[in-house]
């Protein structure tokens, strides 16, 4: 239904602005050799003008006025007033959408003008000839004549017609091929041709504006398709153009109603309102009201949404604007469907239905008439070439080499038209490949982002367990009870053991994984300086094989170093003994590890491992094993030793040793 609006909207503004073409009046301009026929031409002239004035103001006057001018210039046989006066009056039946009237005017318009060898509208016959096609649902037989129309132009150098009828052309593909590239191409040589400082030509300019907004809507680029339709506002503006104003501020209620912004809607109708003031006709007031429809349709206002609709069909039933009563039955049938009026409906979708099958028909009628008028046409041509060539054999040579050059332009069109769609596909090509590096960009820049806030937190988290290791610091220095200051000794190494995953983490390259090697390296030299080891030298042998393990699996088995080496330096060394802690990780399997540790301390009192469950550290060092899916094992002989086999875990969820 938008489409079709939108269609028949674009199609109504270019009969509005080709009115301009009216200022060229023929009587005026007429030659010495037409005029010189009439005894007196005056009152023709004033008809006429009195006609353009009235043109969109009152069309019924404006034509009865081109009718009387068409009979006094029959009656004194004065054949450029017939011809103007049926250009004129075939203008007035387009206006007021009688177009089978309209199209045989003109058509009798363009004859006169043929006949007289007058080119000055003859080019923009044609066009309004082709877009009245259009309407009828005769889209191709529109084209050819839009483009004979532009031929003729080209011809005559008439620069305003073709700068018109690249307009129309432009229109033809928004609306019904859907190139809106080639909407484009033509848009970009009207604004070449056209010459802004003039008035006719900022006029022009202004449906120029319009048309590139429609196209590049329909290519979904919202924000320039309304750049250009406010273009098309500030000239009309400026031109005092009410009617093509108001067209302007319509147009952009499909922009609103593809971007689905209700206000927006609402907004633009208002202001087409205001300009039109009391020069509505029941044309633009269809548009208002089913644009109304569209704008409580998006606010989910059903109720006011039915009632707008209905008075918008009613007006066009009324008016027989019957494509833009076609176009707006799937929302009225919406709106009924959903105000539970499913008869009404029903109704309504039915001659949707029916009025769809009954275009596709004619269509189908169309295209059987043209292909069977294209065989006689074919089977004549052929018979006549038959007959010429018994009559005259010595013709042969020509058109053979008629047939040759045909043969050739048919290969370098195809060759031509194949250039065209490469390029085409290049261009897009192109387009994408853009597209792509923007969101590669767009990728990388968010990378780029989460690492940082993936720093900020690992810096943050280190923070927050050096503040709790200050205040357990803090604290023990005030406490009295040696046992409890010893728990909070502790606890601090057991925080730092985290805290040092996660300056790691902060300062590496490397923001998931850490390498064991300088991390137990620093662990080590912590837990030293926190039990003053100073007095007894102790030697350390650490190597980890490069091993690197995720935070997830580093965080419990740093828990396990912390208090295997705090065991050690509690209770295995002694001054007379030498002290010596040995720390092997290697890997095993794909998944899979071993830590060895080893001190030449006496190992645990009678060498059973059952006495690890009266010790809090060991009770963690066990739960923290089953925790890494690992199992752990003692032995001694002749240091102690503790063996763990564990797996890295990538389950970001594991429960915490302390919770």
């Amino acid at each position: 239904m938008l489409r079709g609006f939108i269609r028949l909207l674009t199609l109504t503004i270019l009969s509005f602005f080709c009115t301009s073409l009216l200022s060229v009046k023929g009587t005026a301009d007429s030659k010495e050799n037409y005029t010189s026929k009439v005894p007196d031409t005056t009152i023709i002239n004033v008809l006429f003008r009195e006609g353009d004035s009235l043109f969109n103001i009152n069309i019924e006057k404006a034509a009865a006025a081109y009718r009387e001018a068409l009979a006094l210039s029959r009656k004194n046989g004065y054949q450029r007033g017939i011809a103007d006066g049926y250009y004129r009056l075939g203008t007035a039946y387009e206006k007021n959408l009688d177009i089978k009237e309209a199209i045989r005017s003109l058509n009798i318009a363009r004859k006169y003008y043929e006949k007289l060898g007058i080119n000055e509208n003859l080019p923009d016959c044609h066009g309004r000839i082709g877009l009245l096609y259009v309407k009828l649902g005769q889209p191709q037989k529109g084209l050819e004549e839009l483009i004979r129309g532009l031929s003729l132009a080209e011809k005559s150098n008439n620069t305003p017609s073709r700068i018109r009828l690249y307009i129309l052309l432009a229109m033809h593909h928004n609306d019904y091929t859907g190139d809106y590239d080639k909407a484009l191409e033509c848009l970009k040589r009207a604004e070449q041709l056209n010459n802004s400082k003039t008035l006719q030509g900022k006029a022009l300019l202004g449906h120029i504006y319009l048309q590139y907004g429609i196209s590049y809507r329909n290519k979904k680029n919202f924000k320039k398709s309304l750049c250009y339709n406010s273009g098309s506002i500030k000239i009309r503006r400026s031109l005092n153009d009410s009617n093509n104003l108001a067209r302007s501020y319509l147009d952009r209620v499909s922009t609103y109603y593809e971007m689905k912004d209700a206000e927006g809607i609402l907004r633009s109708v208002r202001l087409s309102s205001a300009s039109l003031q009391n020069k509505m006709d029941k044309q633009a007031a269809a548009n208002i009201e089913s644009s109304y429809a569209q704008a409580y349709y998006l606010q989910k206002k059903y109720n006011q949404a039915l009632y707008k609709a209905e008075s918008a069909a009613n007006i066009m039933l009324e008016s027989k604007q019957h494509q833009s009563l076609q176009d707006l039955r799937p929302l009225l049938f919406k709106l009924l469907y959903i105000n539970k009026q499913t008869e009404e409906a029903d109704s309504v979708y039915n001659a949707y239905t029916k009025e769809k099958d009954r275009l596709y028909s004619r269509i189908a009628v169309l295209s059987d008439t043209e292909m069977r008028n294209k065989y006689e046409a074919d089977k004549k041509d052929r018979q006549i070439h038959l007959q010429e060539l018994e009559l005259s054999h010595h013709k042969f040579q020509t058109y053979s080499l008629e047939a040759l050059l045909i043969l050739l332009l048919v290969t370098s069109s195809v060759f031509y038209l194949r250039f065209l769609d490469r390029k085409k596909n290049n261009r897009l090509l192109a387009q994408k490949n853009m597209e792509i590096e923007k969101q590669i960009e767009m990728l990388h820049l968010a990378n780029e982002q989460k690492e940082m806030l993936i720093r900020e937190v690992h810096h943050r988290v280190k923070n927050n367990l050096q503040i709790i290791s200050s205040l357990f610091n803090l604290q023990a220095r005030h406490l009295a009870h040696p046992d409890i200051a010893k728990v909070l000794n502790e606890c601090k190494s057991r925080l730092k053991s985290i805290a040092l995953i996660h300056d790691q983490l902060y300062s590496e390259d490397r923001l998931s994984k850490i390498d064991l090697q300088p991390y137990t390296e620093q662990l080590l030299r912590y837990l030293l300086d926190i039990y003053h080891t100073k007095g007894c030298d102790i030697s350390a042998d650490i190597s980890t094989g490069n091993v690197v393990l995720n935070a997830d699996t580093a965080v419990p088995l740093g828990l396990i170093l912390t208090e295997l080496i705090t065991n050690s330096l509690k209770h295995a060394f002694s001054d007379s003994l030498e002290s010596r802690i040995t720390i092997r990780i290697s890997k095993i399997d794909q998944n899979e590890y071993s830590l060895s540790y080893r001190d030449s301390g006496p190992g645990l009192k009678g060498g059973q491992i059952g006495n690890m469950n009266e010790s809090l550290g060991f009770r963690l060092i066990i739960s923290l094993s089953r925790q890494l899916s690992g199992y752990f094992s003692y032995e001694h002989d002749p240091d102690q030793t503790f063996h763990i086999n564990f797996k890295e875990t990538n389950d970001s969820s594991v429960k915490h040793p302390y919770s």
